[in-house]
């Protein structure tokens, strides 16, 4: 019979090749960037003098002092009352120092 034939084909039939083995390798993850989005702009006057970054008062300065900063082009200005302002604008740069060095209000 048909049926007999079948379960004498399916007895002799090699068995299914085993699946492949799997290797998992775990791979450390790769440590976070650093992102360094400041850089440091290094400016004095020879008198304590109110400083200003982007048009808002950010404190006084007398002597050289670092001003950090993040990145792109920043309005410095220097005023001292009865003087005229001296003012720039600069461009910081990420993880660099610039210095300007000393810059005092023009006064008459």
């Amino acid at each position: 019979s048909l049926a007999q034939v079948a379960a004498q084909q399916r007895a002799v039939a090699p068995a299914p090749a085993p699946a492949p083995a799997t290797t998992t390798t775990t791979v450390p993850a790769a440590p976070a960037a650093v992102v360094i989005d400041t850089g440091t702009i290094i400016i004095g006057t020879h008198a304590t003098r109110a400083y200003y970054v982007d048009g808002a008062a950010r404190g006084v300065l007398s002597g050289l002092q670092p001003i950090r900063l993040r990145t792109g082009s920043h309005r410095l200005a220097i005023h001292a009352e009865g003087c005229t302002a001296w003012d720039t604008t600069v461009t910081v740069r990420a993880g660099q120092t610039d210095r300007i060095g000393y810059r005092d209000p023009t006064c008459h």
